[in-house]
């Protein structure tokens, strides 16, 4: 997993670096604790960010017993290699934007929204959400027993009856993030 976001970062740095900026900007966000941020926010309120590679690692094993699963080995790594504040880009004909992992954030807002997805899913975890698919409104998940990427269809049906339809894009998340473009 940390040599492909190390790819992914350097195809987004070199992408910045052609246009004339030394990195990627993201809105300033004052819950996020600042060695991620470079420089100042603009006028905008937009600040320069680089990854931060992640010293301390976080345990997973609370969430896990108290929802019953195992979250696959790649969603694990994915929170424990880097902080960034951005990862999206063109997979496929798929536009990805995938959760960021932002100091200051995560792992609260990973877990937060693992329990409600788990709430809206009868209690079950088969999945584990990542991302968004930003054409489609899909989520972005990653399977946690073969850890293959899918895009889930969640349709609400009734006040208490809801249909997810599934549509694998990627053999693992490793993938995804290699081949995903900037």
């Amino acid at each position: 997993m940390k040599k492909e976001m190390e790819k992914y970062f350097a195809r987004l740095f070199q992408k910045y670096q052609e246009n004339g900026h030394p990195y990627p900007k993201a809105p300033w966000n004052e819950d996020v604790e600042h060695f991620i941020y470079q420089g100042e926010p603009d006028e905008d309120d937009w600040i320069y960010w680089k990854p931060v590679e992640k010293r301390k690692k976080h345990d997973f094993h609370v969430i896990e017993e108290e929802m019953g699963c195992q979250l696959h080995r790649s969603v694990k790594e994915y929170f424990n290699c880097y902080w960034f504040l951005s990862m999206a880009g063109i997979y496929q004909l798929y536009s990805i934007h995938l959760d960021p992992v932002a100091p200051g954030i995560e792992p609260d807002h990973f877990t937060t929204n693992l329990v409600g997805y788990y709430s809206t899913h009868q209690d079950q975890l088969r999945d584990t959400p990542v991302g968004i698919e930003t054409n489609s409104s899909m989520l972005v998940v990653v399977d946690n027993e073969s850890g293959k990427v899918k895009l889930e269809d969640f349709v609400v049906i009734s006040s208490n009856e809801a249909v997810s339809s599934f549509k694998e894009i990627a053999e693992s998340l490793e993938e995804l993030i290699e081949n995903l473009s900037v």
